[in-house]
């Protein structure tokens, strides 16, 4: 899962030419030029290659109006496979809402229903996502920050536990892992990049 906040075009051209396939998107990030501009050029006869997917996340704030969420899915190259709500809803003292939080995010599920792509959430808590579960919510996805130094391994297990799939981000944790003596010992024992290395234990840890 390669993140797109604050990235360039060349950026995303080359995570997908070093073997991402999915590009994790955001209404926050404001950057569906950036990621148009990205995407066309992979295109053949008018179809952008396989392989390639978009995850997308919706703040608080897209529910305000209905036409934003619309307006934004029209900007993108790509129907996004995954529909994530980007963190819990708050309320006016900046406190966890639980009223919201299911009121957005059934609004999502309204929103996005004509395309049916998979549900769920990024950046909760295990209590938050229960909650949601709880009110039977169909939270297929979770997403959640996993780099070599940061592994937040009981919301992960709570999720695999419930067959709900996980995906990661920030996994190089800003560029670190490319300065880590460790990591490049550990590739150059297996003759593979770093990247290749930290993708494969993330994956082997249930990780998309």
């Amino acid at each position: 899962m390669f993140g797109t906040h604050k990235t360039t075009k060349a950026a995303i051209q080359k995570a997908l030419s070093n073997g991402f396939s999915w590009l994790d998107t955001a209404t926050g990030y404001q950057n569906t030029a950036v990621i148009r501009d990205a995407l066309l050029p992979q295109q053949k006869d008018g179809v952008i290659l396989p392989g390639v997917s978009l995850l997308t996340k919706f703040n608080s704030g897209d529910f305000q109006d209905v036409k934003t969420i619309p307006t934004y899915l029209e900007q993108l190259p790509l129907v996004p496979a995954i529909c994530l709500l980007h963190s819990p809803s708050k309320d006016i003292k900046g406190n966890w809402s639980p009223d919201e939080t299911l009121n957005h995010f059934q609004a999502m599920k309204t929103a996005v229903a004509h395309f049916k792509p998979v549900l769920g959430v990024s950046n909760f808590s295990i209590d938050q996502l229960s909650f949601l579960l709880d009110q039977k919510c169909p939270v297929q996805h979770v997403q959640l920050e996993w780099s070599p130094y940061y592994q937040p391994r009981k919301l992960l297990q709570y999720c695999l536990d419930r067959k709900i799939e996980v995906s990661g981000y920030r996994l190089t944790h800003q560029g670190d892992i490319f300065k880590d003596e460790s990591l490049k010992t550990m590739a150059s024992k297996y003759k593979v990049s770093i990247l290749q290395l930290v993708q494969a234990w993330s994956r082997k840890h249930g990780i998309m």
